[in-house]
């Protein structure tokens, strides 16, 4: 491992990827990610949550054992400030697809607020 894939500076912040990093700990890369791997669930396969970020957009999901598949995100957070959950592409505050089908299942769309006059 050289020294610019993980880094602890002096003010004992940790970087992955990054010689400077800003936060107590940061991953940095073009699609940084990293795993949270339950080693106590046994056998049971998609016990690692991955989250990662592309294009700004935060993706949280599952996956296999050997890294090899990931499901689709569980829950994505767009830089927009939108929130879906069963999709990687929210179209509302709130999307929720727990079918697979393109489009809403169900969302919640708040109208914009209303300027005094």
């Amino acid at each position: 491992m050289n020294a610019s894939q993980l880094y602890l500076a002096a003010g004992g912040t940790v970087g992955v990827g990054t010689t400077t990093p800003y936060w107590n700990f940061e991953v940095a890369g073009t699609r940084p990610s990293f795993a949270l791997s339950d080693t106590g669930a046994g056998a049971a396969n998609n016990k690692h949550w991955v989250f990662s970020s592309m294009g700004g957009n935060l993706y949280i999901g599952t996956s296999t054992d050997a890294y090899a598949t990931s499901t689709p995100a569980a829950l994505t957070i767009t830089n927009a400030g939108f929130v879906g959950i069963g999709t990687t592409t929210p179209w509302a505050q709130l999307s929720i697809n727990s079918n697979g089908i393109s489009g809403p299942s169900f969302a919640i769309v708040l109208p914009p607020p209303r300027t005094s006059s």
